[in-house]
């Protein structure tokens, strides 16, 4: 059960406080400003109080046998509601001689954490939005003392549970033969992929490529029927090496889709070599050039002559291979620049590479989404003006962007669920303890002693009497 004199405690606290604030006679953005820091300070000071009623009950409750209870300790943590310190209990294991905070143990508090689980999914999400020092920065506004280095540390820890988690996914396919049970059924599955260059530091390259892939069952049109939606859209990106990445994708996607059920497999590309070592892992499969960059080719190479362009084109359209070839030969022959005679050698290749993904047909409603994707899962946050990534750090923020928009980014910051104890079976069934005798005199003399002074008489007499006035109604 709750103690009165807490009670009495906090409501005093915050009547002083916002009597000073009322009488400094601040300013509009002073007042909100010292009625935040208020407000933090009576949450936090509630919060304590709620840790150390849960530490007293598991106190009572343990296994006294087994757990030995040593000492007090300190800890401190960073809540949404601002910075905050408490005592709890440190334990023995006499079985296994070792020391536990059962308290840390109970909420799930891992060690060494200092901030909150609510404070560390804020500074996630907004370190995949924005750079970590702009992101300490907002969360300081609210919460003063998160540094760029919590922010860093926070994406690290939740970058290498993701990392682990795709490995540990692979070898379960790949290594140990277990079969995993999607939960979309589909006849068709679309899957597009394409790599976007990051820049590099405290590396020996100066770039490094992430590979993005998406996967989806197709698409939906708008009410307005501007735009379409991917249906049951999965993303996986990584900058390991295209087999790793391929059979790391390929897990992800059957823990998402029955691939007993799919009958066929759209695959999309620009036309690396990586992108088409997916045809190997997944059964009747059909690989297409992706329309972006075939246009691009074809624009690049070609710029400087609208007939040879269209000559091409055509060629294309009509699935005439032969005189593709023709018409880029003579074309090339007539080049009276070296620059531009490599660019028609260079785009010839290309095109032959490819033909089998460009005269593919295309399925109902395209493809084509790959673009939209890397920009805006990948490149929007990693591609910033000046920003350079380290080899790991490239990796471990490609697979939380990934996961964002899988909307799977909490995921990475899951903790241990409490054990056994309740704040509902720490508090017990009454609410206020009052059985013990106490007048106003007592309460007066114990507030005098324990909280600071109400600026005037009057007011710690009305706030006195109101409150043992209310008392018997709660109960």
């Amino acid at each position: 059960m709750l103690d009165i004199r807490h009670v009495v405690a906090i409501v005093l606290f915050l009547i002083n406080g916002l009597w000073k604030i009322i009488r400094s006679g601040c300013d509009y953005q002073t007042l909100e400003e010292q009625l935040q820091v208020l407000s933090q300070q009576v949450t936090t000071r509630l919060l304590v109080w709620t840790l150390e009623k849960i530490d007293e009950e598991i106190l009572k409750t343990r296994d006294k046998k087994r757990y030995k209870c040593i000492r007090f300790e300190e800890r401190t943590g960073v809540t949404i509601f601002g910075e905050f310190t408490i005592k709890r209990r440190l334990y023995k294991d006499t079985e296994t001689n070792t020391y536990h905070f059962l308290l840390d143990e109970a909420l799930g508090w891992a060690s060494r954490q200092r901030l909150s689980p609510k404070m560390r999914e804020i500074a996630l999400d907004l370190a995949t939005e924005i750079p970590f020092r702009r992101a300490a920065r907002i969360m300081s506004q609210l919460v003063p003392g998160i540094t760029t280095m919590s922010v860093w540390e926070i994406v690290k820890q939740a970058g290498e549970a993701v990392q682990k988690e795709g490995e540990a996914l692979r070898q379960a396919v790949f290594e140990d033969g277990v079969i995993l049970e999607g939960k979309h059924n589909a006849g068709v599955l679309f899957i597009e992929a394409d790599g976007v260059v990051i820049n590099q530091q405290k590396s020996a390259r100066k770039r490094a490529e992430v590979k993005l892939l998406t996967a989806y069952d197709g698409k939906k049109k708008s009410k307005d029927g501007k735009r379409r939606s991917l249906q049951h859209r999965y993303s996986v990106a990584t900058t390991r090496e295209s087999e790793k990445f391929w059979e790391e994708s390929s897990a992800y996607l059957a823990n998402q889709w029955k691939m007993d059920k799919i009958e066929r497999v759209e695959l999309g590309g620009d036309g690396s070599s990586w992108v088409k070592e997916g045809i190997e892992l997944f059964p009747n499969t059909v690989y297409h050039l992706d329309r972006y960059h075939l246009r691009k080719n074809l624009t690049e190479c070609l710029a400087f002559s609208t007939t040879i362009h269209q000559a091409v084109v055509e060629a294309i359209e009509q699935k005439n291979l032969q005189a593709l070839i023709d018409i880029l030969d003579r074309a090339a022959k007539k080049a009276n620049k070296d620059t531009r005679r490599k660019k028609i050698n260079k785009l010839k290749k290309y095109l032959l590479e490819n033909w089998e993904g460009i005269i593919s047909q295309l399925p109902e409603g395209g493809l084509g989404a790959i673009e939209g994707q890397v920009r805006h899962t990948i490149a929007r946050r990693m591609k910033r003006i000046g920003a350079r990534w380290s080899p790991e750090g490239t990796d471990r923020m490609a697979r939380l962007l990934a996961a964002k928009a899988n909307n799977e980014l909490s995921d990475a910051l899951s903790v241990s669920k409490p054990i056994n104890i309740t704040l509902a079976k720490a508090v017990g069934d009454t609410p206020i303890n009052i059985h013990r005798s106490c007048s106003v005199e007592d309460t007066g003399a114990w507030l005098q002693a324990h909280v600071p002074a109400i600026d005037t008489p009057y007011l710690t007499g009305y706030m006195l009497r109101k409150i043992v006035k209310i008392v018997p109604e709660l109960l």
